[in-house]
């Protein structure tokens, strides 16, 4: 059975598995940021006001072996989610301890800014033997009632 690790949208990253063509990735990097003011005062240090929560984005890194593990439709498809506009929401999937059951984390609703490919070791047919990618994620406003934040799911 093939592991599935992330979703975004329609798009699945599994473990590598011979056959699968969709990517595998190796990095993931989350960050957030927090917005404060500064409010001047007369002879002392600006007073620090929490404003709001920023930015959070995702960047996901991963390689293709195209011959082997994932093909080279897989990147274009994820591109034409950018292209349109899509909002896709991110999944992580885990197995849980001890036990044939998976769960997963919903972690929001994002926007695909930025998506990179590096491809390695072109042959003669044109085509790459080693494709790495990186994509670039930001997650959209949690302004509408139907939103859900932090839910976790249990499957077997």
């Amino acid at each position: 059975m093939t592991q599935h690790l992330m979703s975004l949208g329609e798009h699945w990253f599994y473990s590598p598995r011979p056959g699968v063509a969709t990517p595998g990735f190796q990095t993931v990097t989350h960050e957030e940021t927090f917005t404060w003011a500064a409010q001047p005062r007369l002879s002392r240090r600006d007073a620090m006001q929490f404003t709001g929560i920023g930015e959070e984005l995702f960047s996901i890194e991963g390689r293709l072996i195209p011959h082997m593990f994932g093909g080279l439709i897989t990147l274009n498809n994820i591109s034409a989610s950018g292209r349109a506009g899509t909002i896709l929401p991110l999944f992580r999937y885990y197995r849980l301890e001890e036990t044939n059951r998976y769960g997963n984390t919903y972690l929001g609703d994002f926007g695909l800014r930025r998506l990179r490919r590096h491809e390695l070791k072109v042959g003669g047919h044109g085509l790459p033997s080693l494709l790495e990618f990186s994509m670039d994620l930001v997650r959209i406003g949690d302004d509408g009632p139907e939103t859900v934040t932090n839910t976790q799911q249990y499957y077997t």
